[in-house]
């Protein structure tokens, strides 16, 4: 029998470039990180966040397998529409209806750390959101449309 591997905490994930405002890591823990942005004076936030790919383990001889794609798109379809004042208790019913809307979710490019990653982007309810699969995490970002990006760059942040 093998000894479990380690689990590294999330690393937070921030814009990069010419980025002027104050940001702060609002949630933390093992599995996910997310770091807020105010840019300039605006009252307005961006989100950037990083959340672990769920892994399934079909046995404890065989090596884990990520869950599909789809999965991690309904993850992104529900920090979409979570906060908005129509989702109340449908959220996750709406969430499935952003996600399996396949027409309205664009392929788009992240820049992350310097390097360019294939990813997904959706406007839905004022609200736009994009997000990339890296090897073992989810990274993304959420704003209103007001503040969204044409191109994405993030970067890790130190701590």
């Amino acid at each position: 029998m093998s000894a479990p591997t380690e689990i590294h905490p999330v690393p937070p994930y921030g814009l990069a470039g010419s980025f002027s405002g104050v940001r702060w890591i609002e949630g933390e823990g093992p599995d996910l990180c997310t770091v807020i942005h105010r840019l300039g004076s605006s009252q307005e936030t961006v989100t950037v966040g990083v959340d672990r790919r769920p892994r399934l383990d079909y046995t404890s001889d065989t090596p884990q397998s990520l869950l599909p794609a789809g999965i991690a798109r309904l993850g992104m379809a529900t920090a979409l529409v979570v906060d908005l004042p129509k989702a109340g208790d449908t959220v996750f019913e709406l969430a499935a209806e952003v996600a399996g809307d396949e027409d309205a979710w664009q392929a788009c490019q992240m820049a992350v750390d310097g390097r360019m990653q294939m990813g997904y982007e959706r406007e839905y309810g004022g609200r736009w959101i994009a997000y990339c699969l890296a090897a073992t995490l989810t990274i993304y970002v959420l704003a209103p449309i007001a503040l969204r990006f044409d191109a994405v760059e993030l970067r890790k942040l130190e701590v």
